[in-house]
């Protein structure tokens, strides 16, 4: 894994903006060109606990599933995932969440772009969750490689999905996505051309699913900016808001909100059968109101 070679395969899923605005995955020269020493040091950083604890077995790959699989909604945030011969195979039991399947559209780019001998044969889980998953304190490193980490974690952190995404949401995957599309000058000014500043409507605009969110880990973040006025133990508290939100948008800040909730899971439906949900929007659709 020391090996330059094996570093290209995670180094071509970076959309280095350094090297291009589009994060086109322009080949194995990207490992000899753009990327430092400085940039190899932090990927063996987040891969080395991994590689130092012995090779990725099948049973090694299973345990991490006793982690995942004690989450809400799992199948849609996490999938074994193996790289043989530059062939990327999948082991899945539900059709693919559109998170998963922007991922996998990610992974394949690289593949690719990049060819087969720079690609490792390599088995792991793949994660897009919302959360790191594997607690040093709690876990030994395993192999899986997640969309977010922190430095109490032994998630190894990839680049997101958004770029590849075609759908939305886990309550909007009738939406369909284009990021390409909508971020081109002509896209940008056509949109300005048909809803002009002058005529928006000064509220806030969500559309979203009905799930609490919370900020779990953030106190191990250290960009995060001093709390004065939140207490300590709420930090990383979950808040269930939306539904709130949604209620005071129909009534007294009416004025200032635009509030609809385009989903729940079951159990949140049977809590609050009287809630309405409404129909989600494109982002472009949310950016011209």
């Amino acid at each position: 894994m020391a090996a330059m070679s094996r570093y290209c395969w995670l180094a071509a899923f970076v959309p280095a903006t350094a090297r291009s605005r589009h994060c086109g995955l322009r080949g194995p020269e990207i490992c000899e060109t753009a990327w430092s020493a400085r940039h190899r040091e932090r990927i063996w950083e987040f891969l080395e606990p991994v590689a130092r604890s012995g090779p990725i077995t099948y049973e090694r790959v299973k345990e991490i599933s006793q982690h995942f699989t004690k989450i809400n909604g799992w199948p849609m945030y996490f999938a074994e995932v193996a790289i043989l011969d530059g062939h990327l195979y999948l082991r899945h039991s539900i059709r693919l969440g559109g998170w998963l399947s922007a991922t996998l559209k990610l992974l394949k780019a690289a593949l690719e772009s990049l060819g087969p001998e720079h690609f490792p044969d390599v088995f792991f889980v793949l994660s897009v969750h919302d959360e790191a998953l594997l607690e040093k304190s709690r876990s030994k490193p395993l192999p899986l490689l997640s969309g977010l980490t922190t430095v109490a974690h032994w998630d190894i952190p990839v680049p997101g999905q958004t770029w590849f995404e075609s759908s939305g949401g886990i309550s909007s995957q009738t939406v369909l996505q284009d990021f390409a599309l909508w971020e081109s000058v002509d896209f940008q000014s056509s949109l300005e051309a048909t809803y002009p500043w002058s005529e928006r409507s000064q509220r806030g605009f969500f559309r979203g699913h009905d799930w609490g969110s919370g900020n779990a880990f953030t106190e191990f973040l250290a960009s995060r900016p001093p709390e004065s006025c939140i207490r300590s133990s709420d930090v990383s508290r979950s808040f269930g808001y939306r539904r709130w939100y949604a209620a005071l948008a129909e009534g007294e800040l009416a004025e200032w909100l635009d509030v609809g909730l385009t989903g729940a899971p079951d159990f949140v439906k049977k809590e609050h059968p009287k809630q309405r949900y409404v129909p989600p929007v494109s982002l472009p659709v949310t950016w011209s109101t």
